[in-house]
């Protein structure tokens, strides 16, 4: 009896799974400029370029977007942190973030109590000048923080809510007070209520075309993108809004919990395009179709669960009611890490 599991993952949480939920819109990156500083110098006065293309501008003001591949240590005492654009400066193509103790020092006093760990699989723009570098013998173009202004980067608690007026045909995932959802649910009208940010029902369809009205009584939240509107039913005006301080709370410990990961090691995994979902499920599909080919003596079947894509040669009278779990164990865990 054999089980595998593909190991592409598409939601945000720190497990790696093959998620087959429905492409999540991508948010747009450094929404908001972290951790709240903005360099001076306009970005006019930086070329935008490409990490692989920097051996060519060296001695020039540059700007470069990223995702951090790996972390280093380098400099007198190895005191030097380095973020690399490729999992090893000697990939070519390899571009050195360098972040000096003093630079550290400001991240540390900012919040970020690892920037060597928070960095880590974190997309990064990056402004500054340049030089030559080579560790180990080899060249690579590095770029010194001068202050921690120098690099912006978002976390998921700086993306906004969806404002209740803009709800009407959007997309959301609707939470009920008796414990069901619906996903992806179109909206397609919304009676509001006396409150600027309140509505007292919502009607919409979900996916496969069922269209139910939904009492503002009846919703705990509803979700937009991945984030709530962080909703409160007020049992006088028989409506639900906007509740600032739920909000607050959440977008607070939806910081400290990310920061409190970081500085373990772990991260949250980006938030895939529809075109990067669409490609992950294909890889999804080819991972199936090896394990198919590897196992040619075997009754190999694919199971798609709500998360997970199941091959297995297990029957689907035996199986099927176990791999239930699967879906139920995910969400449990993204409760208890609070994603």
């Amino acid at each position: 009896m054999k089980v595998a599991l593909s190991p592409a993952g598409s939601r945000s949480v720190i497990f790696i799974f093959a998620l087959l939920v429905a492409g999540i819109p991508a948010h747009p990156a450094f929404a908001q400029t972290r951790p709240g500083t903005k360099s001076e110098s306009s970005d006019d006065e930086f070329l935008l370029i490409a990490p692989g293309d920097a051996s060519a501008h060296l001695g020039r003001k540059v700007r470069m977007k990223f995702t951090v591949q790996a972390v280093g240590r380098g400099g007198p005492g190895a005191k030097i942190i380095e973020l690399n654009s490729m999992p090893s400066y000697k990939v070519p193509g390899n571009v050195h973030v360098l972040i000096t103790p003093e630079v550290a020092a400001e991240f540390v006093k900012s919040g970020i109590p690892a920037p060597d760990r928070f960095f880590r699989m974190r997309e990064i723009e990056v402004t500054g000048v340049l030089k030559e570098r080579k560790p180990g013998g080899f060249l690579v173009p590095a770029l010194e923080l001068q202050s921690i202004s120098d690099l912006r980067y978002s976390m998921e608690s700086d993306r906004p809510s969806i404002a209740v007026s803009q709800l009407k045909n959007r997309r959301v995932d609707v939470y009920l007070n008796s414990g069901r959802s619906f996903a992806n649910v179109l909206i397609s009208d919304v009676e509001f209520g006396s409150h600027p940010e309140g509505f007292v029902s919502i009607r919409g369809a979900t996916p496969d075309g069922k269209t139910s009205t939904y009492r503002a009584l009846t919703i705990r939240d509803l979700t937009f993108d991945g984030v709530p509107l962080d909703l409160t039913y007020d049992a006088v005006r028989k409506e639900s809004a906007v509740d600032q301080v739920k909000r607050e709370t959440r977008i607070r410990e939806s910081r400290e919990n990310e920061l409190r990961l970081a500085s373990q090691g772990f991260h949250l995994h980006p938030r895939r395009t529809d075109a990067e979902q669409q490609q992950s499920l294909k890889q999804n599909q080819e991972f199936a179709e090896s394990v198919k080919a590897f196992f040619p003596e075997l009754p190999i079947r694919t199971l798609e669960r709500e998360y997970f894509l199941v091959v297995t040669d297990i029957p689907s009278e035996r199986g099927d009611v176990h791999f239930q779990y699967l879906d139920e164990l995910y969400d449990e865990m993204c409760k208890s890490f609070g994603v």
